[in-house]
């Protein structure tokens, strides 16, 4: 059984930390989870009932961590899901991926996330950039909230390992 104590929490970013240089990915809302290479788990710490159309493609020798999904204005539908099961999955859903638990640099384990979800029409791992500087983290935090998304999870340089738990080298901004 995996839980939420077995995945990366992240910390809050607050005016005057300093991430320039670090990588940034886009925030998504909906279910959290990880994907053992055998179930999907939430992090409640139950199995989720997903379609064996939805699983196929999702690779058997590497855990993923992400969040399901349902597409923009979709969280009320992979909600339902975790409380409804199977009957209530809908063809929008996608598991967003945003990390591998994977030794080594935050950049290896998501090309090695990319790599593994290549023939995979139901994942996609999420686009990662660097920062310049925190304003301009703080800038793109606020466009992509303006388009409707939750913000950025910014990461540092100095992230060499998945790290259950509380992570310092894992900010939410926005």
């Amino acid at each position: 059984m995996i839980t939420e104590a077995d995945m990366t929490t992240l910390c809050d970013w607050h005016h005057g930390m300093d991430v320039s240089g670090w990588l940034a990915t886009e925030r998504y809302e909906g279910l959290r989870v990880i994907w053992d290479g055998f179930t999907l788990w939430h992090r409640t710490g139950e199995q989720l009932d997903a379609p064996p159309a939805f699983l196929k493609g999702l690779p058997c020798d590497i855990a993923l961590d992400g969040v399901l999904w349902g597409g923009p204005g979709g969280t009320a539908s992979v909600r339902r899901f975790a409380r409804r099961g199977r009957d209530a999955f809908t063809p929008e859903m996608k598991l967003v991926v945003f990390d591998a638990v994977l030794p080594g640099p935050y950049l290896h384990r998501i090309e090695q996330a990319r790599q593994a979800l290549m023939e995979c029409p139901n994942a996609f791992v999420t686009t990662v950039s660097r920062i310049g500087s925190t304003d301009e983290a703080v800038e793109l935090a606020r466009l992509v909230r303006a388009e409707g998304g939750t913000g950025l999870v910014l990461r540092s340089p100095e992230d060499k390992g998945y790290r259950p738990g509380r992570n310092p080298l894992a900010l939410r901004l926005g």
